[in-house]
C-alpha cells in the first residue's frame, strides 16, 4: 500500500465564497478568504492536527453588528493522483447589538449561517533553490466597465508564465491581506505546480486570467507572489481605466 502523503494546497470556490490555502515546506500555512468578492484583509489560521481552522472579521458596522466567519478545512492524505476532492464548513456568526448595547437588540443577539464548500486538496511541489521559469511574457491589468452599463466595475488581468520545461500550470487566487496600507494596491499569488511526469519540452508558455468585481475600489496596481518555486515574481502592473 503506497505512503499517503499529506496535501499541501486547499481550494474551494463557490457563488459566495472563494477559499485558499497553502502550507510550506516550513509548515508556515497562507491563507485568503474572499466573501462576495469582496477579499478579507486579515485571516487567522489555527493547525488542529486533523482540520485546520480559518478566522475572519467579514464585516463589521459600530453599534448594528459584526460578522465572523469560521472556516474548517479537514487535513487530507493523498495516495494517489496527488489531487482529491475534499469539503471544507463555512460559518458565519454575526453578533447584534446598537448604541444601548446587547439590551436594546430586538430579536437574537446572534444569528447564524453555514453551508459547505467543494473543493479540492492536493500537494503542491515546491523545488527550494531552482527556478523554474524562463521568462514571464505581457501581463495587462484592464478594469472594463461599459459607459452607461449598471452592470458592477471588473478587473481583468492577464498574462503568459513561460516555463523552462513542460508540464507546468498556474492557479491564481488573491492573497491574504493583500492590500496592506493601499486599498487601491492588489496583490495576487500564481501558485506554481507540476504533473511530476518527466518532461522535454522546451519553454513551455502558460497563460493565466484573474478577474473580479472591484466592488468600488478603484484599483491602481498589481503585484504578485510566487507560490511553488523559488522564482522572483514578475514586477507590478498598472491597472488600465479605459475611457
Amino acid at each position: 500500500m503506497p505512503e499517503a502523503r499529506v496535501a499541501n494546497s486547499y481550494a474551494f470556490q463557490d457563488d459566495l465564497a472563494e477559499v485558499a490555502l497553502s502550507v510550506g515546506l516550513d509548515g508556515a500555512p497562507i491563507a485568503s478568504v474572499s466573501l462576495d468578492g469582496q477579499p478579507i484583509l486579515h485571516v487567522e489560521v489555527a493547525d488542529h492536527h486533523t482540520h485546520w481552522m480559518l478566522t475572519c472579521v467579514s464585516e463589521s458596522i459600530p453599534d448594528l453588528k459584526e460578522s465572523t466567519a469560521y472556516v474548517r478545512i479537514p487535513v487530507v492524505n493523498l495516495t494517489s493522483g496527488g489531487r482529491e476532492p475534499v469539503t471544507a464548513l463555512l460559518s458565519i456568526i454575526t453578533s447584534h447589538t446598537n448604541f444601548a448595547g446587547e439590551a436594546g437588540v430586538t430579536g437574537p443577539l446572534e444569528t447564524y449561517q453555514t453551508r459547505l464548500l467543494e473543493g479540492e486538496a492536493s500537494e503542491i511541489q515546491t523545488i527550494t533553490g531552482e527556478r523554474a521559469v524562463h521568462e514571464y511574457g505581457e501581463i495587462t491589468a484592464i478594469c472594463d466597465h461599459e459607459p452607461g452599463s449598471e452592470e458592477p466595475r471588473r478587473l481583468n488581468v492577464h498574462g503568459v508564465v513561460v516555463f523552462r520545461q513542460g508540464g507546468w500550470k498556474v492557479d491564481v487566487r488573491p492573497a491574504s491581506g493583500n492590500t496592506g496600507p493601499i486599498a487601491e494596491h492588489l496583490t495576487l499569488e500564481l501558485v506554481f505546480s507540476h504533473s511530476g511526469g518527466p518532461s522535454t519540452d522546451p519553454l513551455d508558455p502558460v497563460e493565466f486570467e484573474y478577474a473580479r468585481d472591484t466592488e468600488g475600489i478603484e484599483y491602481q496596481q498589481v503585484s504578485f507572489r510566487v507560490i511553488g518555486t523559488s522564482d522572483e515574481p514578475p514586477p507590478p502592473v498598472t491597472v488600465i481605466h479605459p475611457v
